[in-house]
């Protein structure tokens, strides 16, 4: 929608930044509600100001039958939306699970949705460590803030030789792959294989991701804690990204110990999650600015580390690279689903999405990425929860912009493109028959006038000519040269249009690359002037101000480009970096390929080539605008001239012999007419030789409106195999009964 805020994609103009009904104007009014007696003074009637009326915009329209949190219907109320369900018009889709590319093929214009197609390649555990694992291999200095990782089944026996390598001094924490709050989480300690296999057999699954555990995590009064970072996802193409100001503080309701073996089944000490710890007896709800509750806000523990000399500012931009760094990860692949499910014009920001990036900072406030969550929960169990989360919520449906007036405008504009759309090829074919039919009208005056001026000649002849070789009789009885047009030349000749065209590029102009790129960039201009006024609580980090970090981060994308281009092409596994660990063996073996390989492999590509012409210079053939017959009037006094592309037959005849039918009727009934027969407007048209048109006007018809006859002529035979089929049943029938 953005591109109609100072210039939409159809150049449009919308009078006004608002839509108002009426304008100020100054009336005068009679005062006695009807005019004046004849004979009085002329009463001067006090003006009256017409006071201008807003239009009322229609609030927006908000999707919430797949969202059970209550908080999204607060903020709903607080806006003046409306709630509407499925079978009702939206303009918002709130959902708390995952969409198919479907759901954004079926968007229009004006809607949002709150998910990106393809986000599951970063909030599933398998899949983000997969992709993470990916860059880690081609930027191992960047792709360093996670810990080491095995994906299940795949990497079980790497698993195995890693849990006897390490001994029982290393401890993993084991996850289901689709699992959440928590469940199915199983701690155990390495050094030997069979506690390894009994834990796996508990868990029922091998979708599981096995990770080394971060023995020294930073605490708080002796309590392991965990972070809720929030970051919206406005755009993947390009990639913008926010993040939120305000997060929660989830802390453990037993005192920490470094996991050993009598301790590796106390949840309430070494996991963090909150559906686990609101269970245990000694949480503490926050129910204010409580400091020693099981749940606090960044900015309680932004003063708790800045009181215990530590730099939040650090910590907070080190995160701000983890989330950019882990998007980078998948954004190829979010593009690519966004692209392919919207038309090219769309501005990009048809989606939205907030992501619950799950941190943990160690002893070294460095911190580390635990997990990613694309429908975090927006349970307000007390109020720290209602008062961050109704922000979050009210923050992000400004920022994603969803504005009633801006709706309005881009709907009211699609209604005119939509007529002008249906509309235009209609105006175009009554402008050009009736620019057909006033040509036809001068050219019968012309003929009158001629024949008039030459009655009583004893012998005329009168035909038409015209084409690639024919021509138009002068005054005087001579053959006139002709082109390829319309008439003939000479003072009886007259232009007469032979097609009708439907002008179908009134709004549809096809952009080019360069075009393109520039429109897109004028959309991005106008978001960032926006987002400027309208970011709250959010903070944008990519792309950044800084020249270094956003060079950083660009390389990463890059490098996550060639990656999953490589993936996309059926890249072996096992490849290391962009281009492959076999990726020199490949080019040797290229080198030292035979010359007669080579010449092989030059005549395939030649080969090729000639046929790629060859389809191209078919296609050049169709769509060349096929010849147009010329439609000439002759008048004379004498003979007529004759060509190999005339129309009709000569015959004897008054030499001014005008137009016996409707040239507008023909235009449009004539490609129905039957070959043996012709359309008569209402004339003494006989359609026989003595007729200066004649029979052969039918395929002159057929080459002015070809779409029509082809069609015609699919019906026709469709028609006829519809016939043969059934003449065919019959007569099995008729065999099966002798």
């Amino acid at each position: 929608m953005d591109e109609l805020d100072g210039g939409d994609a159809w150049d449009v103009e919308v009078a006004g930044e608002e839509e108002e009904q009426g304008v100020v104007a100054l009336a005068s009014a009679d005062p006695r509600g009807k005019g004046a007696a004849p004979g009085t003074d002329d009463v001067v009637a006090p003006k009256k100001k017409i006071v201008k009326r807003k239009k009322k915009v229609a609030p927006i329209r908000i999707n919430l039958s797949a969202c059970k949190y209550e908080v999204l219907r607060i903020v709903q109320r607080k806006l003046g939306w409306k709630e509407v369900g499925d079978d009702d018009e939206w303009e918002v889709y709130w959902t708390d699970t995952s969409i198919t590319i479907d759901r954004i093929v079926r968007l229009s214009r004006t809607q949002k949705i709150n998910h990106f197609n393809g986000m599951l390649e970063l909030c599933r555990k398998r899949a983000m460590a997969r992709n993470l694992m990916k860059l880690q291999k081609v930027f191992p200095e960047h792709f360093d803030f996670f810990p080491q990782t095995f994906v299940l089944p795949g990497d079980l026996q790497l698993l195995v030789d890693d849990v006897k390598a390490r001994g029982k001094k290393q401890f993993y924490i084991l996850k289901p792959d689709a699992g959440c709050q928590g469940k199915g989480i199983r701690l155990m300690q390495g050094g030997k294989e069979e506690t390894l296999q009994k834990v796996l057999s508990e868990m029922g699954t091998l979708n599981i991701v096995a990770q080394h555990y971060l023995p020294e995590p930073y605490l708080i009064n002796g309590f392991k804690f965990d972070l809720r970072i929030y970051a919206l996802v406005v755009c993947v193409d390009p990639l913008r990204v926010f993040v939120y100001k305000e997060g929660l503080v989830r802390i453990c309701t037993e005192q920490y110990v470094k996991p050993k073996a009598s301790n590796v089944n106390l949840s309430f000490m070494h996991l963090t999650n909150y559906a686990i710890n609101k269970k245990n007896e000694e949480f503490v709800a926050n129910n204010g600015d409580s400091d020693d509750a099981s749940k606090l806000s960044l900015e309680q523990l932004q003063e708790y580390m800045e009181d215990d000399g530590h730099d939040w500012g650090g910590v907070w931009a080190s995160i701000h690279g983890v989330i950019v760094k882990s998007l980078a990860s998948v954004q190829p692949g979010l593009k690519n689903n966004y692209r392919s499910a919207v038309p090219i014009d769309n501005d990009g920001f048809s989606c939205f999405e907030i992501l619950g990036y799950d941190i943990m900072l160690d002893t070294s406030l460095r911190p580390w990425l635990i997990e990613c969550n694309h429908s975090s929960s927006f349970n307000i169990d007390s109020p720290l929860d209602l008062a961050i989360k109704e922000a979050l919520v009210t923050d992000t449906l400004d920022l994603v912009r969803i504005d009633p007036k801006l709706i309005a405008r881009t709907k009211k504009a699609e209604k005119k493109a939509a007529g002008v759309r249906l509309l235009e090829p209609l105006k175009a074919l009554a402008a050009k028959a009736k620019e057909l039919k006033d040509s036809s009208k001068a050219v019968q005056q012309q003929q009158q006038q001629q024949g008039s001026a030459h009655e009583g000649s004893a012998e005329a002849g009168g035909s038409a000519g015209g084409g690639a070789s024919g021509g138009g009789g002068a005054a005087s009885g001579g053959a006139g040269a002709g082109s390829d047009a319309a008439g003939g030349s000479g003072s009886a000749g007259g232009a007469l249009p032979t097609t009708i065209k439907a002008s179908a590029d009134v709004l549809f102009r096809p952009r080019n690359n360069e075009e393109l790129e520039a429109w897109r960039a004028g959309i991005l201009c106008k978001r960032e002037r926006y987002e400027a006024k309208h970011s709250g609580g959010f903070t944008r980090i990519y792309p950044v101000d800084d020249a270094a970090l956003q060079a950083t981060y660009d390389k990463l994308l890059r490098g996550s480009e060639e990656v999953s281009g490589n993936a996309f092409g059926g890249a072996r596994v096992g490849r290391k970096g962009p281009m492959g660990p076999d990726w020199e063996e490949r080019r040797k073996k290229e080198a030292e390929e035979s010359e007669a390989g080579k010449a092989e492999r030059v005549k395939v590509k030649a080969q090729r080539d000639k046929l790629a012409q060859q389809a191209l210079e078919r296609r050049r053939l169709r769509e060349a605008p096929q010849p147009q017959p010329s439609l000439g009037v002759q008048g004379g006094d004498a003979s007529g001239g004759s060509g190999s592309n005339n129309i009709g037959g000569g015959g004897t005849g008054t030499g001014a012999h005008p137009l016996p039918f409707s040239v507008y009727e023909h235009a449009f009934l004539g490609p129905y007419c039957r070959p043996d027969e012709v359309y008569r407007g209402g004339s003494t048209c006989s359609g026989g030789a003595d007729d200066p048109l004649g029979p052969s006007w039918v395929p002159q018809v057929e080459l002015v409106l070809p779409a029509l006859v082809s069609q015609v002529e699919g019906l026709a035979s469709a028609r006829q195999a519809r016939a043969e089929r059934e003449a065919g049943k019959q007569r099995q029938g008729e065999q099966a009964w002798k």
